[in-house]
C-alpha cells in the first residue's frame, strides 16, 4: 500500500510519459455501465458517419479497451480495493521504447515483462501484503527482517486473505 500523493506530484513528463492512478473496478454491472457509456455514443453516430468518422470511432473503441484493461479485475479480488499506478508511454514513443533509459525487464512465470522503475520516498509505503503461502510465519518473519535491515520497520505487514488449497 502506498500514499497516493506520492504519485500525484511526480511525473515522467520529461520523457513524455504520463503516470495515472486508476481505481480498479470489480463489479460486473459497473464494468458494463462504463463500456456502455462509451459504446452507446459511438453506436448512435456510426451508421450515418463518414468513413473518416467511422475510423475515428474505431480509434476511440481501441483507446477504451486499452484504458479498461488496467481498470477491470475479477470480482473475487474486490477485497483488495486496488488502485493502480499506470505509466503510459505515448504511441509515438513506443517504437523508440528501447531507447528509454529507465526500462528494465523481469521474469513473470516464464514471460519477460518490461517495466520502468519509479523512485519514491520510503515513507510513502504504508503496508505490504504477503502472497498466500503455506509458510506464512516464515514469510512474515523474513519480510520483517528485510524491512528492519532497510530501516523500514514501521511498514505494516498484511498476510493474504486468499486461502491456500492443500492436497
Amino acid at each position: 500500500g502506498f500514499r497516493a500523493d506520492e504519485f500525484v506530484h511526480k511525473k515522467y513528463s520529461t520523457e513524455g510519459f504520463r503516470l495515472q492512478l486508476i481505481e480498479v473496478v470489480y463489479d460486473d454491472k459497473t464494468k458494463n455501465d462504463l463500456i456502455e457509456s462509451v459504446l452507446s455514443h459511438i453506436m448512435e453516430v456510426y451508421d450515418s458517419a463518414t468513413q473518416n468518422d467511422k475510423e475515428s470511432c474505431i480509434v476511440i473503441v481501441k483507446m477504451m479497451i486499452n484504458e479498461f484493461q488496467f481498470m477491470f479485475k475479477n470480482k473475487h479480488f474486490a477485497y483488495e480495493e486496488e488502485i493502480r499506478a499506470v505509466l503510459q508511454v505515448p504511441k509515438e514513443q513506443k517504437r523508440d521504447i528501447t531507447q528509454i533509459t529507465k526500462r528494465k525487464h523481469r521474469d513473470n512465470n516464464g514471460l519477460i515483462v518490461p517495466y520502468v522503475e519509479y523512485s519514491m520516498k520510503s515513507s510513502s509505503v504504508i503496508n505490504i501484503t504477503i502472497a498466500p503461502t503455506i509458510k506464512e510465519e516464515i514469510a512474515v518473519s523474513n519480510l520483517k527482517d528485510y524491512l528492519l535491515s532497510k530501516n523500514l520497520s514501521c511498514i505494516h505487514i498484511i498476510p493474504s486473505d486468499i486461502p491456500i488449497r492443500t492436497i
